[in-house]
């Protein structure tokens, strides 16, 4: 019993696949901002697009966008890509 135990450790360990990141990584990089809430919707699209503009410049990303449709149309079209 104890020589069969250790020979499907074994065997498991061998079969399944090592690493952290899986092999079919997208390269997608999620994140979130919270503020507090009495923050109006101005105030918080500006500090949506800073955000944004720093992620985009310190992690070499392409593109960026926001969840919320509300957001992402308001922010200018300089500071938003898809």
């Amino acid at each position: 019993m104890l020589l069969a135990t250790v020979c499907l450790n074994v065997y498991l360990y061998v079969i399944i696949p090592k690493g952290f990141f899986p092999q079919q990584d997208t390269g997608r990089l999620t994140g979130s901002i919270q503020a507090d809430q009495s923050i109006s919707f101005q105030a918080m699209r500006v500090k949506l697009a800073d955000f944004m503009g720093i992620v985009r410049r310190r992690s070499g990303r392409a593109r960026t966008s926001s969840a919320s449709p509300a957001v992402r149309s308001a922010i200018p079209a300089s500071c938003s890509s898809r």
